[in-house]
């Protein structure tokens, strides 16, 4: 099961290792995780394949500036060694391939700090399913979890190179001191880890 990450719900301490259960398989769920990025969002993040396969799940900030949403590209992956991005001799990154989708924003919440992107084809803008091309979609996990219960969050945090990262942790609580409650972690997470996946230990 799957939820999206946002930077008010984590305290960044070292994560914990090997804790997954022996059946989850991380490398099943990388194609359903996706790279979100604009020069008119401002930024980068990450995002999550769910619905029917044409629609990605990410955090409202991700996709908003000052109080209007934008319209992130979108790159897909199938494994951990694939890059979306490399490096010149200055040391500076850029991004290497086209994106393979565009997404639009269908809903938002800024309240919840969620989104919900409309995949389309970047050449013609007609409606694409990314199901249908390798990256699944991923039921949202909505169950609270169990205390200390281990969690694995995949997503882009700028500070992990141009390929996937994944982080370990366990549930830490809640956060009550927001208008919503918030889960906490204490797996790292990091700006551009917004709207990735968080994953329990059934995947």
């Amino acid at each position: 099961t799957v939820s999206t990450t946002t930077m008010l719900s984590v305290a960044t301490t070292p994560p914990p290792v090997n804790r997954l259960d022996d059946s989850f398989n991380i490398a099943d769920l990388i194609p359903s995780v996706v790279f979100l990025y604009s020069d008119e969002c401002e930024g980068s993040g990450s995002g999550t394949v769910v619905g029917d396969g044409g629609l990605v799940l990410t955090n409202a900030h991700v996709v908003t500036v000052g109080n209007s949403p934008c319209d992130p590209d979108v790159w897909f992956i199938d494994s951990d060694e694939d890059k979306i991005c490399d490096y010149g001799q200055d040391g500076s990154s850029f991004l290497s391939r086209r994106p393979d989708a565009v997404g639009s924003v269908t809903e938002i919440d800024d309240d919840l700090d969620l989104a919900v992107l409309q995949l389309h084809d970047p050449s013609t803008l007609r409606p694409l399913n990314a199901g249908s091309m390798g990256h699944p979609p991923l039921e949202p996990w909505t169950a609270k979890p169990e205390p200390a219960e281990p969690l694995t969050v995949l997503g882009w945090p700028g500070t992990g190179g141009c390929t996937i990262t994944f982080t370990q942790g366990i549930y830490s609580g809640m956060e009550l001191d927001y208008r919503f409650p918030f889960y906490k972690t204490d797996a790292t997470v990091n700006h551009g880890n917004s709207g990735g996946a968080a994953f329990d230990s059934a995947g």
